[in-house]
């Protein structure tokens, strides 16, 4: 897998595997520097796009969703959006796959068939009640 930059400088690609050291910079940039030393600035986007990239997928379970919460105040007290698989991307990290919100980037909440509420950060919530007391909407 490679990591691009696609602004700016053209042509230039990093692949994964010769990254010796990667560290996200104040401004959001990312500074690698590669087992030879070499070190090179990407942009967020670039960085989120390569590591973000999945390497092994599998369907989701029926009744899985992406959910978040309704700031209308008004029903249903919140959205919801199939998912439709699982991905680990090259970054390790495990996301939800969905066709019309982009989990693979941006932060996510999952509520699963047996009713417990997942989060990308860690939190998990026994139910959507539970989930929305903490994180609905603030009114």
């Amino acid at each position: 897998m490679l990591l691009l930059k696609n602004g700016g400088e053209t042509g230039l690609a990093v692949p994964l595997t010769t990254m010796a050291v990667a560290e996200e910079l104040s401004d959001g940039r990312w500074r690698v520097t590669t087992a030879t030393g070499e070190a090179l600035t990407f942009s967020r986007v670039d960085w989120l796009v390569a590591t973000a990239t999945p390497k092994v997928t599998w369907p989701a379970l029926p009744g899985t969703y992406l959910v978040s919460p309704n700031d209308d105040g008004d029903e249903p007290p919140y959205w919801r959006s199939n998912v439709i698989g699982w991905a680990v991307c090259m970054d390790g990290l495990l996301r939800p796959i969905s066709v019309d919100v982009n989990a693979l980037l941006d932060p996510w909440t999952v509520l699963h068939p047996d009713g417990r509420v997942e989060c990308s950060d860690g939190d998990e919530f026994e139910d959507t009640a539970a989930w929305l007391e903490v994180r609905g909407p603030r009114r």
